[in-house]
């Protein structure tokens, strides 16, 4: 963790959350002692605090992670749920275990005598998600000298608000480090070109001090970002035990971890993407990781990467969850020929399509029309290949270095020349869109 995100985790030590706010809302004018008060009220939740559960969802920038903190008996257990993986760590009295779970893998492994700096750093970075009384009482005086100084200036007005059908109070202030000495910034840990101007609003129960709405936005390097959290749930006295799991692997679970880490990386680029770079951006590592889920992330391609999953899962719950027609009969399409079952044809009505399902869905050892597919791919000059991986077989057309999975290039979901697009362009060897033509259907 560099120097500027450990100052956002610094700063971000207030917030933990934002939520749909719902039903009316409520301005109140007040002194700045109130919203100050409410404030503190919200730091001060955990302290003195032995068991709980405790959960909430993080988005960052879009990218949303959610968390539920167990801590029981001196023992405590997290679990991380992100778009792609699930983790779950057991701090326990006489060992740590960490369980990972990703692409169809999953292990648990002790790490207690672990030497690994990354790990050590990960894990750490959870144990920080606990509450501990004296980070809470160090937050408490940091906010009091961020007040004291004019680094943080609350606004005295408070909108009385209903969030997720609790009350709340919420309050808005704002923190600005623009001023602050460098001596002074080096003590809270705010790097010279770190973001120095935060927003934020917090919406607390005025009894409890929990927070069930939190949200900051700054401006860095010419983007503007947000943080926000949604309170899920808090108990104090649970009555859920921390399980140790059984059946420990080696390093298994180590391992799992750090390929996880490797895709979250280039998972989190796709946020910094748009438009249809960034739907394309999910769709390619959902193919990758054959994961529907990261399918619901695609946008405008999110049809077309369902379609395109099927091959390689023979998943038939995915043709239940494709929203436009023509792209389910696309994904019956194929999981007759990845079945071999003609009885998905059924389900299509466009009869072009339907003589291509029968087609393609025959057993091999039974005559069939020639494949459309193919035949596409050869009348227009390119090569073709039949390769296999562990779906099955597969077709794929080439030109002049480029290739086209032989399906993908026949519905122009991808293509080597302008001839292959009926809007004539093709770019990056993708179609450019021309008022939502489809070949398939000939609308």
């Amino acid at each position: 963790m560099n120097t500027i995100q450990k100052t956002l985790v610094i700063l971000a030590v207030l917030l933990l959350a934002v939520a749909i706010y719902i039903s009316t809302t409520k301005q109140v004018e007040s002194d700045e002692s109130v919203p100050k008060e409410l404030l503190k009220k919200a730091v001060a939740v955990g302290k003195n605090q032995s068991n709980y559960i405790y959960s909430y969802r993080e988005i960052s920038d879009g990218y949303a992670t959610e968390y539920k903190l167990l801590q029981k008996n001196g023992e405590r257990m997290i679990e991380v749920r992100n778009p792609i993986s699930a983790k779950h760590v057991y701090f326990l009295k006489d060992d740590t275990i960490l369980c990972v779970e990703f692409m169809n893998k999953e292990s648990c492994s002790s790490v207690k005598n672990n030497t690994r700096a990354d790990l050590n750093n990960y894990l750490l970075s959870l144990q920080s998600k606990f509450f501990n009384d004296a980070g809470i009482e160090d937050e408490n005086a940091r906010l009091n000298y961020f007040m004291e100084h004019g680094y943080l200036k609350i606004s005295p007005r408070i909108i009385n608000k209903t969030v997720n059908g609790k009350e709340c109070s919420e309050i808005s202030y704002t923190m600005d480090f623009t001023n602050m000495t460098v001596s002074e910034a080096n003590i809270y840990g705010i790097a010279p070109g770190a973001p120095k101007h935060f927003e934020w609003t917090l919406c607390v129960d005025n009894s409890s001090g929990l927070s069930y709405s939190k949200h900051f936005n700054y401006s860095f390097q010419g983007r503007e970002h947000s943080w926000d959290f949604v309170l899920l749930g808090a108990d104090w006295n649970p009555k859920e035990d921390i399980v140790a799991p059984e059946n420990l692997t080696e390093r298994l679970a180590y391992d799992i971890l750090l390929e996880e880490m490797e895709w979250q990386g280039e998972f989190r680029t796709c946020y910094q993407k748009t438009g249809d770079e960034k739907d394309k951006c999910f769709s390619d590592i959902a193919l990758q990781l054959k994961m529907k889920s990261v399918c619901e992330l695609a946008g405008g391609r999110r049809d077309q990467c369902l379609v395109r999953l099927v091959p390689l899962t023979a998943d038939d719950s995915i043709c239940d969850i494709i929203a436009d027609p023509s792209f389910k009969e696309d994904c019956y399409i194929e999981l007759a020929g990845r079945k071999k079952d003609s009885s998905y044809c059924s389900m299509i009505t466009n009869m072009t399509k339907q003589e291509f399902c029968m087609n393609i869905s025959v057993q091999i050892n039974q005559t069939a029309i020639p494949n459309p597919a193919a035949v596409n791919c050869e009348r227009k000059g390119y090569s073709y290949e039949i390769r296999s991986n562990e779906a099955g077989q597969y077709g794929v057309c080439i030109y002049e270095g480029k290739e086209c999975d032989e399906w993908a290039l026949y519905r122009e979901e991808c293509c080597l020349t302008n001839e292959d697009c009926s809007s004539g362009i093709c770019e990056n060897g993708v179609c450019a869109q021309q008022n939502g033509t489809n070949r398939t259907t000939g609308e």
